[in-house]
């Protein structure tokens, strides 16, 4: 599917949206709608691009205080664990603030994939996972549902 199959990397990189659940903090990504020779072998036009950034950008401003709250609460979530004295009622409570904050966060982003993956046509979608396949290290033949098909 467009959401398992895309990396984090399609998710650009101005965001304050953290990539894993780690409590590292956010990983910029690459914006490859911006990077002049993708434009160029998946024949992005101005239009396409300026959609695909305008949804981005659309995202990460309304996300950014979302982002924010995760990373704040992930890091209590790593005090409490460090220190191991938190009640473990306290302490779910706690994991499921994290883990609601980032679901929202992760449906976010797939829902900003969709809208991406329909301004592209077929081929230019399936020359894009080509690209980050390529950029990523990954091999087509262990990436099934894909959009290979």
């Amino acid at each position: 599917t467009l959401a398992q199959g895309a990396p984090s990397g399609m998710s650009g990189g101005r965001s304050s949206e953290p990539r894993s659940s780690n409590a590292r903090g956010p990983q910029m990504a690459w914006e490859w709608w911006n990077d002049a020779g993708v434009q160029k072998e998946l024949g992005l036009s101005t239009e396409k691009i300026k959609q695909i950034d305008t949804f981005f950008e659309k995202r990460s401003k309304d996300l950014r205080p979302m982002a924010e709250e995760w990373q704040r609460q992930s890091q209590e979530l790593e005090n409490m664990t460090k220190a191991a004295v938190t009640d473990e009622s306290v302490y779910a409570l706690q994991v499921l603030r994290v883990e609601s904050l980032g679901a929202r966060l992760r449906e976010s982003r797939t829902m900003m994939l969709y809208r991406i993956y329909r301004v592209l046509q077929p081929d230019q979608y399936k020359k894009l996972q080509d690209i980050l396949d390529r950029r990523y290290g990954r091999s087509a033949n262990n990436a099934p549902g894909r959009g290979r098909e």
